[in-house]
């Protein structure tokens, strides 16, 4: 598809895209609840348990490659894009031209938006998901229609595909879902998204893809190869631990990664030092398998503390679980964080949620007397 902005157009939806990425929206159906109040707090003494961030921080060669570049910094970034998408375009067997690399995973879907959400551009989705596309969409105008997720609370693919009209510009999937932590599986998906695809895109966060272990569980990137209509991105703030250093991509076919491009109107989104970052944390498999040991042996402890405790909670494949619970979740949010730990809150189907983002062991183990007590 091509699309037509005048400068006047493009500093508007610029304006607006800012907004949806720094102000706290309202979503349809489901919303996150905590004030900014919460959120200003000095990060020093707190432990942070709110952004799904890795814990363990950047491994060691990757801070020895940051080290290494500082004294590149006044060079453009040319050869480590280059560097970059060779790596990832190696692993996922695809060209370097299905890949385009951008300023976390943000920037992928914000590019999608003002391709496909604009000006009452509609986009089909999952009710929750995501909030910062979701927050993103509204601002630029866009018309979302969020299908409810099923009895486990994983997307209804069924029900989505029954959603898409002649009106229909883009399918978003996050996949495993953020804030369930639920997976479609590998199969259901792809059958889905070979079906759609031929109508309208369809866009598969896969944000926490690295956090899966269940067999039944694959990414979409296949489906590129195959010449699908079909974008998937992925990001190194999670599992790498590159939340700070801003580094993200999509993959998808040459003609959709030159229009994304064309939208991308920084020609070097991506700084130096968060590519060479982002080259060695790629390559450092032992400190990825261990943060991923890490991750589930903390996160089937919080499930045993929560089950001990009589929440219900959804099981989760991802580096966080969300619990229900009988009383303002907002509220919930502020008391935790009157003992120094930020967790996040959320209201769907009229039903009040707590996200907790899994951190190491002794941070989740301060954190299970607080719940002892509120409980």
């Amino acid at each position: 598809m091509s699309l037509q902005l005048n400068r006047r157009q493009w500093l508007r939806t610029s304006a607006l895209a800012v907004a949806g990425l720094s102000l706290a929206g309202r979503a349809k159906s489901f919303n996150r609840l905590e004030s900014f109040e919460f959120l200003t707090q000095e990060n020093d003494d707190l432990i942070l348990l709110d952004q799904n961030e890795n814990p363990y921080g950047i491994s060691k060669k990757t801070q020895e490659a940051i080290a290494g570049e500082v004294k590149y910094s006044n060079r453009y970034p040319d050869d480590h894009t280059t560097e970059l998408k060779k790596l990832i375009s190696g692993r996922e067997n695809v060209s370097p031209d299905n890949i385009i690399l951008g300023a976390g995973a943000t920037e992928i879907f914000r590019i999608s938006g003002l391709l496909y959400g604009l000006n009452g551009g509609e986009i089909i989705t999952a009710d929750p998901t995501y909030f910062g596309f979701v927050s993103y969409v509204e601002r630029l105008g866009g018309k979302l229609k969020m299908v409810r997720v099923d009895n486990e609370y994983k997307h209804d693919l069924n029900a989505m595909a029954r959603q898409i009209t002649d009106t229909t510009k883009m399918v978003y999937v996050v996949n495993p879902n953020n804030p369930t932590g639920t997976i479609v599986g590998g199969d259901e998906l792809r059958s889905f998204c070979e079906e759609v695809s031929h109508s309208v895109p369809v866009f598969v966060d896969e944000a926490y893809h690295e956090l899966v272990e269940d067999d039944g569980y694959s990414s979409m990137t296949g489906l590129v190869r195959e010449g699908h209509n079909v974008i998937v991105a992925r990001t190194f703030s999670k599992i790498f631990g590159m939340a700070g250093l801003r580094v993200g991509y999509g993959i998808a076919k040459p003609e959709i990664i030159r229009e994304f491009s064309r939208i991308q109107t920084n020609f070097a989104p991506v700084s130096v030092l968060s590519l060479r970052a982002a080259a060695a944390s790629y390559q450092d498999t032992d400190f990825i398998s261990s943060c991923l040991r890490k991750n589930n042996e903390a996160r089937a402890y919080f499930c045993e503390v929560l089950d001990k405790l009589g929440y219900f909670y959804i099981p989760s494949h991802t580096n966080f679980v969300i619990f229900k619970i009988n009383r303002s979740a907002r509220e919930f949010v502020g008391e935790v964080l009157k003992n120094k730990i930020r967790i996040r809150s959320f209201e769907f189907h009229d039903e009040q949620w707590i996200r907790v983002s899994i951190g190491t062991m002794n941070e989740m183990r301060a954190l299970a007397p607080i719940l002892e007590k509120m409980s």
